[in-house]
């Protein structure tokens, strides 16, 4: 799979022959399963530093194509470059070209300015049409997270 791939996952789901693929490539095997009175949720590759959140269609803001109802939505991806009890370091090529050793600056160079940053300095973001991506920088100013998902009525600005 190419890196880049990721964003054309977005938007698909469950059910789908190309979402099944991916979660094969990822080596997910659980189907999700959103819970009573809940509205998502989330599958990780413990060992390959990958979450995949799930999102009822009822309640995804903005839609770029028609789902059956209840249908579940992956409506957003999250790579991982520390290792910690929940999940591995995600070790495949990431999205735009990122590498986890990359500075907040060098980020930047290679994206553009970011559509908005928080108080600290640590999260940025990117718009890219009917999806955003989300990077979190360590104290050391690495790549620790990188989040891609669909547009939201929150991406519009960072708390």
């Amino acid at each position: 799979m190419k890196s880049d791939d990721y964003f054309t996952q977005l938007g698909l789901y469950y059910g789908t022959a190309e979402l099944h693929e991916l979660l094969k490539y990822l080596n997910i095997s659980k189907p999700p399963k959103i819970p009573n009175h809940d509205t998502e949720t989330i599958l990780s590759s413990k060992t390959g530093g990958v979450d995949l959140t799930f999102t009822d269609e009822a309640y995804l803001d903005f839609r770029t194509k028609p789902y059956p109802d209840g249908a579940m939505v992956l409506s957003s991806i999250n790579f991982h470059g520390t290792k910690t009890r929940e999940h591995a370091i995600f070790s495949s090529a990431l999205p735009k070209g990122l590498k986890f050793s990359m500075c907040s600056m060098e980020v930047q160079v290679l994206l553009g300015p970011a559509q908005d940053v928080d108080d600290d300095g640590k999260m940025f973001r990117w718009d890219f049409g009917d999806h955003c991506m989300f990077i979190d920088f360590d104290s050391a100013d690495r790549i620790n997270t990188v989040g891609i998902q669909l547009q939201n009525r929150y991406t519009k600005a960072l708390p």
